[in-house]
């Protein structure tokens, strides 16, 4: 079962190995690193560009009031989002979905819940802009950064070109962005041949994602996202990625979240419904079995399913070492910003 496991979640994988014999279990050597993440033609990664964009990701003066920065959301020590429910924005506004995780969002091919944004560099732009998130103006946010020497600076050695753009702007900050992978947790260090590294529980619990509780059917890949958008039988009233796309198939529906780090990243789903590893389980396991007749737009991979009281907790041990126990140092350590 977890050769099986194992090849079926890294199915996704660009350029993929073939499986590779290794320790007791025969387990394929392709669980680590995840490939390097792509990057458009127009803004390869640089280390001038990416020190740029760690400054700017930090920033508070580029929002209206000085205050809020991108890592006010997406804080590196909370899983890099907010540990809220629902994010709060500039003067405190209370926002309409929970704030995404930015760790491994490189990885995937639209942004956002509803996946409205193309690119990271387009994300980069919008919550600085957006009225009850940053509150912050391009024009402003640019006049700002070339009225500091430091920054015309660091953005003549990222492009070289002292000459600020609010493109340039966002480049440097989807540059760093890519940079924010984690991928050292037990689970990976236990696929690459570590009997020790997980739990005799998350084991039972790896068992449990892709065979009875069909979680892997979604969290699938390197990255344990299918890049897809589903309805959970969540009921909020969000149309979600049916703003974007038009489609009724899609009402309701979110993109399926990243499990990498998922112990730090709660509450859980786009409107933090669900407090606990534990209730997310329990929430998945109602919807399933209640079906299309509680929820009609429920996705079609949504099967029923029952777990034991010790069968929930093995799962939940399981998605917990997905979370990385290994980090660069770095992470944590808000840099010196230019004057």
């Amino acid at each position: 079962m977890r050769l099986f496991v194992l090849l079926f979640l890294t199915a996704l994988l660009p350029g993929a190995a073939a499986p590779v014999p290794q320790g007791k279990r025969d387990l394929p050597a392709f669980l680590g690193p995840l490939p390097k993440p792509p990057e458009p033609k127009d803004n390869p990664t640089t280390p001038a560009k990416v020190e740029l964009g760690r400054m700017l990701y930090y920033e508070p003066r580029i929002s209206g009031n000085g205050t809020i920065s991108c890592s006010t959301c997406h804080n590196p020590a909370l899983g890099w989002a907010d540990g809220l429910a629902k994010g709060i924005g500039i003067n405190g506004a209370k926002l309409g979905r929970s704030s995404p995780t930015v760790a491994n969002a490189a990885y995937y091919e639209v942004q956002f819940w509803d996946g409205r944004a193309p690119t990271l560099e387009d994300q980069a732009k919008g919550p600085v802009e957006n009225p009850s998130e940053m509150g912050g103006h391009r024009e402003k946010v640019v006049a700002l950064l070339k009225s500091l020497p430091g920054y015309v600076h660091k953005f003549e050695e990222a492009f070289g070109s002292p000459e600020v753009t609010f493109d340039k702007f966002a480049m440097a900050i989807a540059a760093f962005e890519r940079t924010v992978v984690d991928l050292d947790s037990p689970f990976d260090r236990w696929a690459r041949g570590d009997d020790r590294a997980m739990t005799e529980a998350a084991g039972r619990g790896l068992d449990l994602f892709a065979g009875k509780a069909n979680c892997a059917v979604c969290h699938s890949g390197p990255n344990l996202a299918d890049k897809r958008f589903h309805n959970i039988g969540l009921e909020d009233g969000d149309v979600g990625r049916y703003a974007v796309s038009k489609a009724d198939v899609d009402k309701g529906a979110f993109r399926t979240p990243t499990l990498r780090n998922i112990a730090l990243t709660g509450p859980y789903m786009h409107d933090g419904s669900l407090r606990t590893l534990r209730e997310v389980i329990d929430h998945y396991e109602k919807a399933a079995n209640e079906g299309k007749s509680k929820h009609p737009n429920l996705s079609i991979l949504m099967r029923p399913f029952k777990l034991t009281d010790d069968e929930k907790k093995d799962l939940e041990a399981f998605m917990r070492a997905l979370t990385a126990d290994k980090r660069d140092p770095r992470a944590n350590v808000v840099p010196e910003l230019p004057q």
